[in-house]
Order: structure tokens, then sequence, then C-alpha cells
């Protein structure tokens, strides 16, 4: 299914996501660029976890959970989701769906 992320209120990117039922975690794949200021981010994020810098990391994650990232299926169908994932390099996606927001 493909979903627009957003950060607070401004659209991010498109993605490309399969969502089982009953599990909270989704992965997918970039169908569009990133801003170059998130592009930077999760290439940043992704030479610490390629280099095992957890402890980096986790800054890096404080850092893009103040974000409020979301996705978008549609108009009417809209989540809340966490432990937002992005490598670059490979356009791969992961992140676990949380509650559904209310327009």
């Amino acid at each position: 299914m493909i979903g627009q992320l957003y950060s607070r209120t401004s659209r991010i990117c498109e993605i490309d996501f399969a969502h089982v039922p009953g599990q909270a975690y989704c992965s997918g794949t970039l169908k569009s660029e990133l801003p170059s200021d998130l592009l930077k981010l999760f290439q940043d994020y992704e030479t610490l976890v390629n280099d095992q810098c957890f402890s980096n990391v986790d800054d890096l994650d404080s850092e893009l959970s103040s974000m409020e990232f979301s996705i978008h299926v549609s108009e009417r169908c809209r989540y809340r989701i966490s432990g937002l994932q992005i490598y670059p390099s490979t356009g791969s996606v992961g992140f676990v769906v949380g509650e559904e927001l209310l327009k």
C-alpha cells in the first residue's frame, strides 16, 4: 500500500509499505526522495548503525522522535508512527504503527 509520510504537518515523502493486520511493525521502500535535511539525518543514522555506534544512534533516535511522524494512507486514514528507520542507500523503510489520528 502507498502512504504519505508526514512530520507534524508537512509531507515528507511517499512510501510503499506492507501492513500485516495484528502486527505493529511495517516495512517498505521509499517511492520518492527525502528532503535534503532529512536525507542527511538518515544517512548519518545509517552510518552509525553500520558502524555499530549505538550510543550515538540513541541521540539521533531522540531527535527523530521529536518530529512526530505519521503515515497517511488516505485522506481519512492516518496513523502515528514510531521507530522510523530509513536507509537511504537501499531505500528500505521500517516503522511501528501506533494510534489512529483523527482529523
